[in-house]
């Protein structure tokens, strides 16, 4: 093998070695921003910041740089939208009837993290986590302007990153940000990115606990 022969195998050699690096980069790039858009949706959103951090810093192709800033702009907007919650939530008063959709509800307490709602004769207790949709838009439209288009933005972004948010209510949202002059064509490829379903597990009451109790376990053995 001559000198010339060699440089070029060399050549080839780191060639092929930075294309593997590059394309491990653009794996982990997409595996972060998947785990950024389960945070998002599970509303755990300092997780998601931390994972759309690492996703920039190896993000390779353009597409995956314009997934991340496009989640980084959709992950300010869900965080504006939360404070606008508990700002609306801040608001409520004893005993005041909140309105949610048709279901007329009565104020117990808000204590800056646990809101109790009595609900058809009971009180049921809602925090940052479990909060259903519905409430947490009523309570956000209280302090959000309303016309205002940087609202719909901010409301759009929340239906459509939220798990127990509306993807065709979004898009409706961002529309009317859309026409009223507020440009968000740089979010609504968003709406076409499959959201994975968040898997909620209910909190074990006491006999479900003693239910799922090693010593109540059971094996069944099929024959044949």
């Amino acid at each position: 093998m001559n000198r010339i022969q060699l440089l070029w195998l060399i050549a080839l050699i780191i060639s092929l070695s930075h294309l593997s690096w590059a394309t491990a980069d653009e794996a982990d790039a997409e595996s972060l921003l998947r785990e950024a858009r389960k945070a998002i949706a599970s509303r755990d959103l300092n997780t998601a910041k931390a994972k759309l951090d690492s996703a920039n810093a190896v993000a390779a192709s353009t597409e995956s740089k314009r997934q991340v800033e496009r989640l980084e702009d959709l992950l300010h907007y869900v965080n504006e939208f939360w404070k606008s919650v508990a700002a609306g939530a801040a608001r409520l008063q004893p005993t005041e009837e909140l309105i949610v959709g048709e279901t007329r509800t009565a104020v117990v307490e808000y204590d800056g993290r646990e809101l109790v709602l009595r609900v058809d004769g009971r009180n049921r207790r809602y925090n940052h986590m479990n909060l259903p949709g519905k409430i947490a838009l009523t309570l956000a439209q209280r302090a959000l302007k309303d016309g205002d288009a940087n609202n719909k933005v901010i409301i759009g972004a929340f239906l459509a990153m939220d798990s127990k948010g509306n993807r065709q209510m979004a898009a409706q949202y961002w529309r009317e940000a859309q026409q009223a002059g507020v440009d968000v064509s740089d979010l609504t490829p968003e709406l076409d990115v499959h959201l994975h379903a968040v898997v909620e597990v209910p909190e074990l009451t006491p006999l479900m606990r003693c239910i799922l109790q090693p010593n109540e376990w059971t094996q069944l053995v099929v024959n044949g």
